[in-house]
């Protein structure tokens, strides 16, 4: 029987994958890493008020995807077919397209914004601690239209396989991020500084990225389209699929978080969401790493045979339980990292609702590299659904379990991970074709 390799290709291609994964995990390791390393300076110089105010804002830029209509996950996707193809012109295409695409839909993201603000001024109007949230409402619009050009600008390297670059970039500038927010608040003290600060260093990496695309493409790069270059429409379709699955992640990742400040006050909000850092920076790293799959899959499932679809389903399998390895370390040392990075009171506090979110993103990290493999495959539409889908079953059944208590609301995020599972089902081989 012939031996079916895990790769397809040398040693050396195996290798270069691995260095690529290697630098995509380091990215999605140091940002977090940072991020966990900044939280109890920031809840000891903001208080838990202003720190639940910052976590807020940290939410909303976590909804860039959904608020631009997933242009840059959508330019990701294009760009790496159009390079497996070598089709550099339809590549500068696309590249464009993905510019305007993020710069219109962020552009509109500060009037979303606008009417978030209305409605919790509605609810805490007469309150005078979040009566300071209109210019960090509007500053945040600001920070989503950076973030999303970086976001597109970062595909276009990883596209081209420089994983590696992308996250030189994103290191250097995510530690100058980290002292420019922690300056901020030791100087003037409150949110709205950390913001200014950061966005700041956010627009100069962006630019930082920019030059690094010019200089990939060989050529300058005018993002601004001009009525002889014609749009890819093929991007525009896959935005509308992404942004389904923006939607789901939003419901996963962000709703959540409004959901707690409105139903448990900010106070718990605090709590949760640096309980929640932990179990996202585990998920984030694997996440990060298998970013590599999509190119992967997307080279290889056009001519995919029946070895080709076992080999994709091994990935999936043994890379699903490689990682649940990491949240079991974690889980293991939960008590101690929490007594170390905020304090033991903090950590025997809130022990029950740390351990409950790292079991529910411990269960979606099963599913990463399914999804990878999938996006590359084209499989982006039932991807989408299943996302929905079990983004609004959590929600529902937070809301449910909200009574009990915080700890049950983050534990019906699990059922977020048995719905997208769901998709492995369209990881066959058909005789009629893929």
């Amino acid at each position: 029987m012939r031996k079916i390799r895990f790769f397809v290709g040398s040693p050396k291609l195996f290798f270069a994958r691995a260095k690529n994964a290697g630098w995509a995990a380091s990215e999605g390791f140091v940002s977090p890493l940072l991020q966990l390393a900044l939280t109890p300076f920031l809840l000891h110089r903001l208080g838990k008020i202003e720190f639940g105010t910052w976590a807020l804002v940290l939410t909303f830029c976590a909804l860039g995807p959904l608020l631009s209509f997933a242009a840059a996950a959508a330019t990701f996707n294009r760009l790496s077919e159009l390079v497996a193809g070598d089709d550099k012109n339809g590549v500068v295409r696309a590249l464009r397209t993905g510019v305007l695409l993020g710069l219109v839909t962020a552009s509109l993201s500060i009037i979303i914004l606008l009417v978030i603000y209305v409605v919790y001024t509605f609810q805490y109007g007469r309150v005078a601690e979040y009566q300071h949230l209109a210019p960090l409402i509007l500053l945040t619009g600001i920070t989503l239209l950076v973030q999303e050009f970086d976001s597109i600008f970062a595909s276009a390297l990883k596209a081209h396989a420089r994983f590696d670059l992308s996250a030189k970039i994103d290191i250097l500038f995510r530690v100058v991020w980290m002292a420019a927010v922690a300056l901020a608040a030791a100087w003037v003290g409150t949110a709205l500084a950390c913001v200014v600060g950061g966005v700041f260093v956010a627009t100069f990496k962006g630019v930082v990225k920019f030059n690094a695309v010019c200089k990939l493409l060989k050529h300058p790069f005018d993002i601004f389209p001009v009525p002889q270059y014609s749009l890819d429409r093929e991007l525009f379709a896959l935005a509308a699929w992404n942004w389904g699955q923006a939607i789901g992640g939003s419901l996963f990742n962000a709703a959540d978080k409004f959901l707690v400040g409105a139903l448990f006050g900010l106070e718990v909000l605090s709590s949760y969401s640096i309980c929640s850092q932990i179990a996202q920076f585990v998920h984030g790293i694997q996440a990060s790493a298998a970013q590599v799959l999509l190119p992967w899959s997307n080279k290889h499932w056009a001519n995919a045979t029946p070895e080709t679809i076992a080999k994709f389903r091994r990935v999936a399998f043994f890379g699903g339980v490689g990682c649940l390895i990491l949240p079991l370390v974690f889980a293991v040392a939960m008590p101690a990292i929490l007594s170390l990075w905020i304090g033991s009171d903090f950590a025997r506090d809130n022990i029950a609702l740390a351990y409950a979110l790292l079991v529910s993103y411990a269960s979606l990290s099963a599913n990463i590299p399914l999804h990878y493999i999938l996006l590359g495959a084209g499989q982006i539409k039932i991807i989408t659904a299943l996302n929905l889908v079990g983004g609004v079953f959590s929600i529902l059944i937070g809301v449910g379990l909200a009574g009990f208590g915080i700890v049950y609301f983050a534990l019906s995020k699990c059922i977020y991970s048995p719905v997208t599972l769901m998709a492995l089902k369209n990881l066959r081989y058909k005789s009629g074709g893929i």
